[in-house]
């Protein structure tokens, strides 16, 4: 019987990151699953726990990751879609890129949260309703919700001197150009949908056996093609504003209240 060679693996993030090539120092990605993903690739280990962060070995040789991880994003955007009567995420969608709002801001804290607040108590928050809060109102709200807290995270990582020039939107909620507007409004980093993208994680299994089979892991990890880009809008970036600085205060008011 022939030898079946087993090569050891990684979790999905890392996966992930190999999938779209990213090993090099400063490459990451963005994950919108039912949970999100803020992964950046590193030369260094710098742990940083009071930042919120996470860091831990990569699937390669001589690299490790940070990263910063929210418990609700396409999940969030599930619950807002129920929420709000629409009878599927699609509706949703085109009915919050109708929406304009006022003061509509959500927190995405449905389950705790963890980056950067690490806080298991925090519970989601929808403030600012008003009598021409709309259902699309409230989806764009969690929209812009789930990328403040993105934003968040991408202020603790440059805090701690990470320096990152693009990140390749990876996940099922990658499918909204709505939202891959708004996240890199408000992260102010370009996102990036790459080749086979949406099937990252599983990409990055296949490459990791590549490299066990005896192919360099540079080579076997090499960036897909870009397909479309993302760049951030000035005008959308002013206009999400005032909610952002909303967004920055309504967690440091309410903690009291979740604990």
């Amino acid at each position: 019987m022939a030898e079946v060679p087993v090569a050891a693996g990684a979790g999905d993030n890392a996966a992930g990151a190999v999938g779209i090539g990213a090993v090099e120092p400063g490459r990451g990605y963005l994950a919108l699953g039912t949970s999100g993903v803020l992964y950046l690739a590193t030369d260094r280990f710098p742990p940083a726990p009071q930042a919120g962060l996470h860091h831990f070995a990569h699937a390669v040789p001589n690299r490790w990751q940070v990263t910063g991880v929210i418990l609700s994003a396409a999940s969030a955007l599930d619950w807002s879609a129920r929420a709000a009567g629409f009878l599927g995420v699609d509706d949703a969608l085109n009915a919050a890129a109708e929406a304009e709002l006022d003061r509509e801001t959500f927190l995405p804290y449905l389950s705790g949260e963890r980056s950067p607040i690490n806080d298991p108590l925090a519970t989601g928050v929808l403030f600012g309703l008003s009598h021409r809060t709309s259902p699309g109102s409230i989806v764009r709200a969690c929209l812009e919700g789930v990328a403040f807290a993105f934003a968040d995270c991408a202020e603790r990582m440059r805090a701690g001197g990470a320096d990152v020039a693009a990140l390749t939107l990876i996940g099922g909620g990658a499918a909204s150009g709505l939202w891959a507007r708004l996240i890199a409004a408000a992260i102010g980093i370009p996102l990036l949908i790459r080749e086979g993208s949406e099937h990252a994680s599983a990409i990055g299994a296949a490459r990791l056996a590549m490299m066990m089979d005896g192919i360099e892991p540079r080579a076997a990890a090499a960036q897909p093609a870009v397909l479309a880009e993302f760049r951030p809008e000035p005008q959308l970036a002013d206009a999400i504003a005032p909610r952002r600085a909303d967004f920055r205060r309504l967690y440091p008011a309410l903690k009291p209240v979740f604990a």
